[in-house]
């Protein structure tokens, strides 16, 4: 990861969840917003993905994004996000994390992160981190999330920048 000026925050899963199948506006997992009337751009450093199940059918894992400008209005089972200097406050910060949040507009894949397998051919190490290093921006009214193509339980984790809008 390259030098970050500002703050660094991130959100993880803190139990095994169950992630959505597909693109479903009625989305479990681990997504992360920017509510519509920040002042910030979200910069995304990197994402993870782990399994804690073995999945019985062929399981993709990918990332997602969307936008609608009202931003996400549903946040039903909100994380409380962190900062990465250990002990720091988040004051200030802007983003919202949730485990389950009802996405608005139309999420849109962006990048496979872990290739398909089943139970009986799961990869080794069955998880997955990318760095992005700030190649995406989520706007205000935007989200950023970790997807899977099939039925599928694993921990997840983003991490991101908060920064004035270029």
């Amino acid at each position: 990861m390259g030098r970050v000026i500002g703050p660094v925050f991130g959100a993880a899963s803190q139990a095994a969840t169950t992630w959505s199948v597909a693109l479903n506006t009625t989305y479990t997992g681990l997504v992360v917003s920017n509510p519509a009337g920040s002042l910030k751009d979200l910069l995304i450093l990197r994402a993870g993905f782990a399994l804690s199940v073995a999945p019985v059918a062929i399981a993709k894992i990918g990332l997602f994004t969307g936008y609608l400008a009202a931003g996400v209005a549903t946040h039903t089972t909100p994380l409380t996000p962190f900062s990465l200097k250990v002990g720091a406050a988040t004051t200030g910060m802007v983003a919202k994390a949730d485990a389950a949040a009802t996405l608005v507009g139309t999420p849109t894949w962006v990048m496979p992160i872990l290739a398909g397998f089943t139970a009986g051919a799961l990869p080794s190490p069955a998880l997955a981190t990318i760095e992005l290093d700030e190649a995406i921006i989520v706007p205000p009214g935007g989200y950023f999330g970790i997807g899977a193509l099939t039925a599928v339980v694993g921990f997840g984790a983003i991490w991101w920048a908060e920064r004035d809008p270029a």
